[in-house]
């Protein structure tokens, strides 16, 4: 008898061990609570169905709570710690209901029940997880795709809107002359300010647009703050790949600058800016209207070029300002997921090898004593950090005046683009921050 205790509290406990690595596998591989969230709902619904005449009431209770625990975390937001390990832990524990009970009935020789979940696990785990690395690792572009369906990259855009609102008037939607698709912006124009800031959103450049919803808080705090804002849309990859992107974005700051009379702004003061890959393109459109070399290498005509205009500053928002290194955040997981969008957004696989490449997609390498003034910050997990922290020391090495934000992980543990979000404690201090720094070179 104590034998047979013995080698079921074994079963159990490999069970729960496969169960564990399984779900902190999906949930790393994923990078996205919703996801697991959503396969583990799944599982557990299966297994009530199939043990819905032997299970005991506590057991159903118990299955029951965690399937509204998830649900409820996972209609949260995804970057919240506590919360992300509160969803792994509760994936762990649904999946050992699931596979112990499974494990039990081989054992007691009930194979059909047993082999059914068995079989349904193993196809869950198939097709959430081995498919999708296998399908991600050799077609990018298929992966991103499979993404950009769910996420509608070129949602239709209405007809130009004009709204009076808080003090500002937003020109929503203007299409500005460019050959490349999605080539609309939003102005929200600020009475009595010719301070502009020209705001490029990230996304790997593979998706994102321009209202995002964290970048509108940060947008709106801008304008609050006497800034007048201009957020871009512009093409995505895979059926536009880079340097597209940087080409099309001058070409929305060429039409700003002819327009904006249009919207009661001046130009004698406008600084550039992006989070992420936008902070990659806001970088870049930074370097090609100061430095004539890397314009010509880029094949752009500066859009500032016979206007008078100097840029006045540029801001990286977790800036992916040295594009070889796109695949280089130190999380394996995070890794892989940024790689895929990396060989997508750039069409290539030797995207971090090829010098020629890093020459023309770098913002690191293309730093001169010209560049504009800079504020660079970053967090401290997931991230671009290394990259914000030597984009510092170049600024520093040319005599660029410039500012850097990367609070300790001893204080507050901040991941990828959480500056946007101004309504936190961090948030706040480092859009202050921002804001002091940008007064200073705007005047």
């Amino acid at each position: 008898m104590a034998d047979t205790d013995l080698k079921s509290r074994i079963g159990k406990t490999a069970s729960a061990a496969v169960a564990a690595v399984l779900s902190a596998f999906m949930y790393m591989a994923f990078n996205y609570i919703a996801a697991i969230g959503a396969a583990v709902i799944l599982l557990l619904a299966v297994r009530l169905v199939i043990y819905k005449k032997e299970l005991k009431t506590f057991d159903a209770a118990l299955s029951a709570g965690t399937a509204v625990c998830i649900a409820g975390a996972t209609a949260a937001a995804a970057h919240h710690i506590p919360r992300t390990l509160f969803v792994t832990a509760a994936s762990v524990i649904t999946l050992c209901l699931l596979t112990i009970p499974a494990a039990e009935d081989v054992k007691k020789g009930r194979r059909k029940a047993g082999g059914i979940a068995v079989f349904i696990s193993g196809c869950a785990f198939f097709c959430l997880v081995i498919i999708p690395l296998f399908v991600s690792a050799i077609f990018p572009d298929a992966a991103v795709k499979l993404m950009q369906t769910a996420l509608e990259p070129y949602p239709e855009a209405p007809e130009m809107t004009v709204e009076v609102s808080g003090g500002r008037t937003i020109y929503r939607d203007v299409t500005y002359e460019s050959g490349y698709p999605n080539s609309t912006y939003t102005v929200y124009s600020v009475k009595d300010s010719d301070a502009v800031f020209f705001y490029i959103h990230g996304g790997g450049l593979v998706w994102g647009d321009k209202e995002e919803a964290r970048q509108n808080i940060y947008q709106s705090s801008l304008t609050s703050a006497g800034y007048s804002v201009v957020t871009v849309d512009y093409a995505l990859a895979p059926g536009n790949r880079f340097p597209d992107q940087l080409i099309q974005i001058n070409d929305a700051l060429a039409f700003f600058i002819r327009h904006a009379g249009e919207y009661g702004i001046g130009t004698g003061r406008i600084i550039v800016g992006g989070d992420s890959a936008g902070g990659m393109l806001a970088g870049l459109l930074a370097a090609v209207n100061t430095d004539p070399s890397y314009a010509e290498k880029a094949g752009v005509t500066p859009a500032t070029s016979g206007t008078g205009i100097t840029l006045k500053g540029f801001v990286s928002i977790a800036g992916l300002v040295d594009a070889p290194r796109f695949g280089k955040t130190g999380s394996v997981f995070s890794d892989w997921f940024y790689d895929i969008m990396a060989r997508c957004a750039f069409g290539r696989a030797d995207y971090a090898t090829d010098e020629s490449f890093a020459e023309l997609s770098s913002v690191l390498e293309n730093i001169t004593a010209s560049f504009p003034p800079s504020f660079v910050s970053d967090g401290n997990a997931r991230t671009f950090t290394d990259q914000g922290k030597d984009l510092i020391a170049k600024l520093e090495g040319y005599g660029v005046p410039n500012c850097g934000n990367f609070p300790p992980r001893s204080r507050a543990r901040l991941t990828h683009t959480w500056e946007l979000d101004t309504s936190t404690e961090e948030g706040r201090i480092n859009f202050e921050k921002t804001l002091a720094f940008m007064d200073e070179y705007m005047r």
